[in-house]
């Protein structure tokens, strides 16, 4: 046999081997501080292993009469000694036969030897005939020459036959192995020291031995480890069992802590390079408990070829102790705690339960929920079985959420079937994995489980919490009403004390699956059986074969990702149809209505569905027009009016607070452009103080969508309905002031919470094609350039025919506005005759009275407070092309939101007419290009 061990000598891990193989050895072998966390690298060779350090400041020294350093490749070969840090690490290869030679009484027999010495005689005395005759001395040499090889062979054989003096390697591995111990007769002898030249210990019946010494502990663990008999680890003390009698070891460091009950006392100084950890394997081999037992063979009906579910119990096997198999009845519990720590089989143990309870009743009659707080994959295998309503893990914690809250529902459902004496339905079984981190992240949910634990008994509920670490998580009413306790190894004393009221389960050893079950106060410590992937599999499929019958969830279907508006509005309702809702307390979904639009803030980040939501809405919107204040409007096509400039949209706001939509639905896709354009249109900072105002003005609905950065805005409070989506980030959801749990579910487009009164979890219909009615709110005036075929223009908001009317008229604007052409086309639409018009370019104007149209620049115009210019400008109607910051402060009485152009955007004929109470915009026609 090729295979090599590695076996440290000293130090924590002494006496436990470890294959050789690739990959790169240091610290974590020995246990030993001075050695490096990496330093040697082994690598395979075609004849072996090769060994090279890695860590130059620290490298491996190799036992060739001294310790020499290597810092060199070197193959690794059986009798080696190689020096990791301070401890020392032996090279040897995997004993072929695990039995090692016991010591027994020493006999020199010389019986045997007896028949030799007449045949060395026998030639002596017939030398003198045998010379005499040759062929019978030929034939007396042959004879002895026989017996003489006969004798060697027999020898040779019995030598052949010796085993090897145990080594620490040998017994660690035979430890593994199943043996009966206690088996031996007469008085127990063992090797008392590792060396082949070691004294022998013999104890007999009755016997008190006590070890002294530097090396008394270590030595004690090596003759126990070769006793063929039961060891059972007393207070400091070992007691050993086997056929005869028993008897009682310890060891201690001076002779002076032997007590007077002792029977004999060693003096032992020499140690035996073993260590605890490498004794307490073989104190499992004394339980007489498998340290492997496989769930085929703890599960007849998976084994078996009778049909299953003949007669169905909730009592299953699930491992085995000393005297044989250990079941466990769910009605002990109803309920059950389960504990262990990583590697302990606590999530192994949960399925060899779950698959015996299915294999022994049918899913119409026990019914699985799993919630599995680490990720899925302890219960992956067994999601397929007839049995299982549902599977929740932490990955989507919402569905988890959701679901919790319809069990409570169906504790309630429960609750009233029973009150009629009608049938409950199946049992219930609640089983969490790690529900630890399952009341850390929905603290609320402890409660619900606390109610379930304390009802679930009369309802058919049963719920099996398994943790890490229970501490601090247990609630009492739980601790209660769990009857069942199955826990394995935990690795502090705490833990095993909240579920089995004392420290036993932190003393268990580390063999996977090793646990102590306390059922109905009795309590016995169990070897629960491992189901292999393949037998879940197999099992499983078997299961599967023998049914159609699939265990419905005890909560709806969840909320499909999309649907459209006319199969959300098949449930009916009255009001605007948003979508289907989630109802997990009443177990069902069904068709969400807002009873009224009024005041409605859409919350999401980008391509999350809010403008698709504000659509829904606006497209079953009869009641009157729709106007779209966006800067997409191409998604908006059918709305009365659409207003994506800076200028219209500073126009439209004007209006909208001039109360000109009454009875109108207005729809802000996107606050925080329009703040920005009004910014633009307005000046820095009216963007907001305009929205605010527009937030609370009476007699129209309004539909606002904003990021969830600017949630938070003052005017954002004026909302009586919210709707948030797609706020998964736990950031957006602190902006708007909701917790994390309440936005879980909101993963997908379209996934809202409905703030209103209630929350409520709502997939938003998809819209219908926007056909909306009524006078627009505002109409694009046409471009520069353009002719006009009625009057002398058109005139806002809704770019009708400019028709003038009025004596005299003041047209102000700067070179190349259009005021002469304006001019002009107003004396000929008024038939002023020429000598009636004056021009800015002439002489100035003297206070004529005859003079009918005017013009001037804006400035001649805002800086004239008396004279005649301003006295003329008091009687006529104005237009002022292309207004400058300047005229607005002189006509601040007039509201001149929307009409102001953008910085470095102004347009020939574009302007402002004032006609003595209200300003109103205006595009002038062209008379040919301008």
């Amino acid at each position: 046999m090729n295979q090599l061990l590695l076996t440290p000598e000293s130090g924590p891990y002494a006496g436990c081997p470890n294959r050789l193989e690739e990959g790169v050895l240091g610290r974590a072998l020995v246990g030993d501080p001075t050695a490096s966390r990496a330093q040697v690298k082994i690598s395979r060779h075609r004849k072996g292993f090769i060994a090279q350090s890695v860590a130059p400041h620290n490298p491996i020294r190799l036992r060739v009469g001294y310790w020499w350093p290597v810092r060199k490749k070197i193959f690794v070969r059986h009798g080696q000694r190689i020096m990791f840090g301070q401890t020392p690490v032996r090279v040897a290869r995997r004993p072929p036969d695990l039995r090692f030679r016991r010591p027994g009484k020493q006999k020199r027999s010389f019986s045997k030897a007896l028949f030799l010495i007449p045949m060395l005689i026998m030639p002596l005395l017939m030398w003198r005939s045998l010379t005499a005759n040759k062929w019978a001395a030929i034939a007396l040499g042959a004879i002895l020459i026989s017996a003489l090889v006969a004798a060697i062979w027999q020898y040779r054989a019995t030598a052949e036959k010796k085993l090897p003096f145990p080594t620490p390697w040998g017994l660690y591995l035979a430890a593994t192995g199943k043996t009966q111990k206690g088996k031996s007769t007469g008085p127990l002898m063992a090797w008392l020291s590792a060396s082949q030249r070691g004294g022998i210990l013999k104890v007999e019946h009755g016997e008190s031995v006590y070890l002294v010494g530097s090396g008394a502990k270590t030595s004690l663990w090596w003759w126990l480890a070769q006793c063929d008999a039961k060891i059972t680890p007393l207070d400091g003390k070992y007691r050993v069992s086997w056929k005869d009698g028993s008897a009682t070891m310890a060891a201690v460091p001076h002779e002076e802590d032997v007590p007077a009950s002792a029977s004999r006392i060693l003096a032992v100084d020499q140690a035996v390079g073993v260590s605890q950890r490498w004794f307490e394997a073989f104190l499992e081999t004394n339980s007489q408990m498998p340290a492997l037992l496989y769930a085929e063979d703890a599960l007849p009906a998976y084994s078996g070829n009778t049909e299953l579910w003949v007669k169905p119990a909730t009592r299953v096997q699930i491992g085995a102790d000393a005297s044989g198999p250990v079941y466990i009845d769910l009605a002990d519990g109803p309920h059950a705690l389960v504990a262990g720590t990583t590697g302990a089989g606590k999530s192994e143990a949960l399925t060899t339960w779950l698959l015996g309870l299915a294999l022994a009743m049918p899913p119409w009659q026990v019914n699985f929920i799993l919630v599995d707080y680490k990720g899925g994959a302890a219960f992956a295998p067994l999601a397929q079985l007839p049995h299982v309503a549902g599977m929740l893990t932490n990955l989507d914690s919402g569905a988890t959420e959701r679901a919790l809250s319809s069990l409570l529902a169906e504790l309630h459902r429960r609750e009233r079937v029973a009150g009629q004496g009608g049938d409950i339905g199946p049992r219930l079984v609640i089983v969490v994995d790690e529900f630890r981190e399952l009341s850390l992240t929905h603290p609320k949910i402890m409660e619900d489980l606390t109610r379930i634990a304390a009802l679930g008994r009369s309802l058919g509920v049963s719920l099996i919490l398994a943790t890490q670490r229970p501490g601090g998580v247990v609630d009492s009413h739980i601790r209660a009403n769990a009857s069942l306790r199955l826990c394995l190894r935990v690795l502090e004393a705490g833990d095993s004390l909240d579920v089995l009221g004392d420290s036993t389960a932190a003393n268990l050893p580390p063999i996977p699956g090793r646990a102590i079950l306390d059922a109905a106060g009795n309590r016995r410590e169990v070897q629960i059986a491992w189901a292999k992937p393949e037998m879940v599999a197999s099992a499983v499929n078997k299961i599967c074969a023998s049914t159609t019958f699939r265990a419905p969830a005890p909560w709806a279907e969840p909320l499909p990702q999309s649907i459209s508006l006319a199969e959300a509005a098949a449930g009916g309702g009255d009001g605007t149809v948003l979508g289907i809702a989630d109802y997990p307390k009443r177990q069902c979904t069904t068709t969400f209505c807002l009873p009224s639009i009024g005041k409605t803030l859409l919350c999401a980040p980008t391509r999350m569905g809010a403008t698709t939501t504000a659509k829904t809405i606006a497209c079953q919107y009869a009641a009157g027009a729709v106007h779209v204040f966006t800067n997409r409007p191409g998604e908006w096509s059918g709305a009365c009016s659409i207003l994506n400039t800076a200028s219209e949209q500073a126009l439209g706001i004007r209006l909208l607070l001039a109360g000109n939509a009454k009875g109108s639905l207005v729809v802000i896709d996107g606050a925080d452009s329009l703040i920005a354009n009004l910014d633009l249109a307005e000046g820095a900072g009216s963007g907001v103080d305009l929205l605010e105002q527009v937030c609370r003005v009476d007699g129209i609905n309004l539909i606002v969508t904003i990021r969830p950065t600017s949630a938070g805005a003052r005017w954002a409070s004026n909302f009586a309905t919210r709707i948030y989506l797609g706020l998964s980030e736990e950031a957006d959801s602190a902006r708007v002031g909701l917790r994390s749990k309440e936005t879980s579910q909101l993963t997908c487009p379209g996934r809202a919470l409905v703030v209103a009164g209630e929350r409520t979890i709502v997939q938003v219909a998809l819209p219908e094609v926007l056909v909306a009615t009524g006078i627009p709110l505002v109409s694009s005036l046409p471009e520069p350039g353009t002719v006009a075929t009625v009057g002398i223009g058109w005139i806002g908001p809704l770019a009708t025919p400019w028709i003038p009317q009025g004596e005299r008229w003041l047209i102000a604007g700067s070179s190349g506005s259009g005021k002469t052409t304006l001019a002009r086309a107003l004396a000929e639409f008024l038939k002023v005759p020429a000598e009636h018009v004056m021009d800015g370019d002439g002489p100035a104007y003297n206070g004529s009275a005859t003079i009918r149209i005017l013009t001037c620049s804006i400035a001649e115009l805002t800086t004239s407070f008396a004279g005649p210019l301003h006295e003329f400008a008091q009687k006529a109607k104005i237009v002022v092309l292309q207004p400058s910051p300047t005229f607005r402060s002189w006509a601040r009485e007039y509201n001149l939101t929307g009409m102001m152009p953008l910085p470095g955007a102004a347009r020939p004929g574009r302007g402002v007419y004032l006609d003595g109470c209200t300003a109103t915009v205006i595009q002038a026609t062209a008379k040919g290009p301008l």
